[in-house]
This record gives C-alpha cells, structure tokens and sequence, in this order.
C-alpha cells in the first residue's frame, strides 16, 4: 500500500501535469475618507438641516466594512483523465460600526474557506466533476450583541459578510464542451 501511495505521490509532484497547477491571488487595500474625524465636510449650501453626509456609520461602511485581505490559493492536478482541483480563500477582517452606540461595533475574525473537486474527462467534450465547497463547514462569527439579533433570528451580521453562512455544498456538474 506505502508503495502505491508513494508511487502516486511521485507522479504528482514530478510528472507533467498541467501547463499552471498552482495558482496564488491576492489583494490588500486600505480605504480612507479624507477630511478628518469629521468625515467629508457638509457643503455651506447644506449646512443648518440636520443632516451629515457620511456620518459615523457610513464610514466605517467604507473604510471597514469590506476585508483589507482577499488571498486565493488554488491547485490542480490533472492525470490522464483525472482531475483533482483544490482552492482556498482567505477573507480578511472586517468591522461593523453602529450609528450610534459604539458598543455595538464589531469585528468579525477572518476565515479561510477551502474546497475540493475530482473531475473524470468521459469524453473529449464531456467532464463529470463532483465536489464540496467550504467543506471544512466554517461559518461568520455571530453578531456579539443581542439587541442586534432580532430575538436571535438573525445570528450573522445583516450589515456585513466576508462570505455566505450556509455553510458547506456539495456539488456534481457535468461540463459540456462544444
């Protein structure tokens, strides 16, 4: 059975695969309101009626509220027929900010989410692939406050996801090629 195994291995590794079997993305980015802590200063014209243009919350809307980090790994092996696909995603932190209460602010950890496929080429046009994303099954980090759950019905943040909070799916796809 090692054999076989460390057989396999070798050909992975050290055979002609595929012309781009590993492949990194990544982003990092920093987004800033100028104008100070009082954000974008309110036009003369506007000034006495009672409105801020970006006030508190919408900017941490902008300036937190997406991650800072997107990072993707991805392999894929093909033999023969045979294809084994795997991928990774980092999402970075993210933060909440509440209009009015600063104890309802909140940073949600970043996850990575991970996923798998094998792929059988039936023909030259026809590939039956089955698999699973978020196969580690992760989910958002609950919201912390629990006026903010609506009576715990709403564990996840309305107003801020990295990704989906299903959790894990699993697929099978045929590909046609024409």
């Amino acid at each position: 059975m090692k054999i076989y195994f460390l057989k396999l291995l070798y050909q992975i590794l050290f055979t002609k695969i595929d012309e781009e079997p590993l492949n990194v993305a990544a982003n990092f980015n920093k987004t800033t309101i100028l104008g100070g802590a009082m954000g974008v200063r309110t036009p003369t014209q506007l000034n006495g009626l009672g409105e801020t243009l970006i006030n508190h919350e919408e900017r941490g809307r902008i300036e937190v509220n997406q991650p800072k980090s997107k990072i993707v790994l991805s392999a894929n092996y093909q033999i023969k027929k045979l294809n084994l696909k795997l991928q990774s995603t980092r999402f970075g932190e993210i933060s909440t900010i509440a209009p009015t209460d600063p104890l309802q602010d909140q940073t949600f950890s970043a996850k990575w989410i991970s996923g798998i496929s094998f792929g059988y080429k039936l023909n030259k046009n026809v590939t039956l692939n089955v698999g699973a994303n978020n196969v580690f099954d992760f989910y958002p980090d609950l919201v912390a406050d629990p006026r903010l759950t609506n009576d715990g019905t709403v564990i996840y943040s309305r107003f801020a996801t990295q990704f989906g909070f299903n959790g894990a799916y699993y697929f099978v796809n045929l590909n046609l090629n024409f």
